[in-house]
């Protein structure tokens, strides 16, 4: 199976070419790339699905060149009566015109997604994502999250040394005794003239000096032990910030090892046709695990609601990094799942309640990622503290389907009804653009 890497520097090179208007020099430059990448997808089987997921993989998979083309020559995609392909396309020229791509990845990068995934699986063409880390991902979404993740670093370190350098221009300095703010009054008496030696003069000097000295050494001694004071409070908060961050990379790296078995699990199900209904107490772990970042992020939602009365504004600072740390797992790990649901649904024969489970997940990450936006513009105000609390409301680990809730709602629901399940939110920062890839 044929191997393509989308590297930075192809990546930073798209980029260029769309902000200068030079997409057809940037095409011409790598059209033999582009090509080779096009007829191995050509070779791809899209299996029947909902009408709109098949139709526009479908476009996606054909016309891979033509979506390049379109930048400089918009008359290769021929608009004609409304459906779901001419919706797609003329939303795609609309984009290309007005360029904000994320709303359209918001509504496609699913299906940009499904179209990799079906390429790898097929053993048509592996297309592996490069971020910034030189990490690599198998889906545009995942290369998405993890640079949210990089970012929402990059912020938080750059929000740290900003911090540190106000703190130490806003200290106080101790204030020398002999510093006057106006000059003392003096009441003149008659002069009377004394007439001093010059070794009293000498004296007098050495005295005065000594004292100057002195408290010269006294200031030095308080502004040391004032920066030293300053030191060890930030030494506390990093340690306190990297304790949080082992902690909750080592969540995920659990997290991640447990998803894959139980995938494997049902991947295994799935091949010896086993209902769903016949592993329901699988199922029903499997569900229950995904409550449990929801109900973390409530816990610490409580607390913080709590504790931020009593804190300072540093405290709450860092409360608020540490909410949005674990705000933003939850909503990782939502959409990782989701999209391992949307690859069994390729394989079971009982879809409708995976579409079930797709949808409630999806609502529930689209909620925590406008909860993520709303803390990355932390304010020391009671507006901003209002509009958490009541965002926290509407975050519910019960949203998260039960076995016996699940199969209610099978029940009575047509497949209609969940033919096509908007994938989660992404996060409005910025990062590199890769959607037409």
């Amino acid at each position: 199976m044929k191997k393509f890497l989308l590297t930075l520097e192809f990546q930073k090179s798209f980029m260029d070419a769309l902000e200068n208007g030079s997409m057809k020099n940037w095409y011409e430059n790598n059209e033999e790339t582009l090509t080779k990448i096009s007829e191995c997808l050509k070779a791809i089987d899209i299996p029947e699905t909902n009408k709109k997921e098949e139709e526009i993989s479908k476009l996606i998979k054909n016309s891979f060149l033509l979506l390049f083309r379109a930048f400089w020559d918009p008359g290769v995609f021929q608009l004609k009566k409304r459906s779901v392909i001419e919706e797609f396309k003329q939303k795609f020229m609309e984009t290309v015109e007005s360029k904000k791509w994320p709303k359209f990845y918001s509504s496609y990068s699913s299906y940009f997604d499904n179209v990799i995934r079906l390429a790898r699986n097929q053993g048509k063409l592996d297309i592996v994502v490069e971020t910034e880390d030189k990490n690599q991902y198998n889906t545009l979404t995942d290369a998405k999250a993890h640079t949210h993740q990089v970012n929402i670093a990059k912020e938080e370190n750059m929000k740290d040394q900003q911090k540190e350098k106000s703190q130490v221009l806003s200290q106080p300095l101790p204030k020398r005794e002999y510093d006057q703010t106006e000059p003392q009054k003096i009441e003149r008496d008659v002069p009377v003239m004394v007439q001093r030696s010059s070794s009293e003069d000498s004296s007098a000097s050495l005295s005065f000096s000594a004292k100057i000295n002195d408290r010269n050494e006294e200031f030095q001694r308080e502004l040391n032990a004032q920066n030293e004071k300053f030191a060890e409070e930030l030494r506390k908060m990093r340690e306190k910030r990297e304790r949080l961050n082992r902690e909750a990379e080592e969540d995920m790296r659990q997290f991640r090892k447990e998803s894959a078995m139980r995938i494997q699990m049902f991947l295994n199900c799935i091949q010896l046709r086993i209902r769903w209904e016949e592993q329901e107490q699988e199922w029903g772990d499997w569900l229950k695990s995904l409550r449990v970042p929801i109900v973390r992020v409530k816990t610490i939602l409580l607390e913080f609601e709590y504790q931020r009365k009593h804190n300072d504004e540093e405290e709450n600072k860092s409360d608020i990094m540490y909410l949005q740390k674990s705000v933003q797992i939850a909503y990782v790990i939502l959409t990782y799942e989701f999209e391992n649901l949307v690859n069994l649904s390729y394989r079971y024969e009982d879809k409708l309640f995976l579409k079930v489970i797709q949808y409630f997940i999806s609502q529930l990450a689209t909620k925590l990622c406008f909860m993520m936006e709303e803390l990355d513009e932390y304010e020391q105000n009671e507006e901003f503290f209002n509009k958490i609390k009541e965002m926290s409301k509407n975050i519910d680990a019960m949203d998260i389907p039960t076995t016996s809730k699940l199969r209610v709602i099978c029940s009575s629901a047509s497949p209609d009804d969940y033919e096509h399940v908007d994938p989660p939110k992404i996060p409005n920062y910025s990062c590199v653009i890769t959607e037409v890839y």
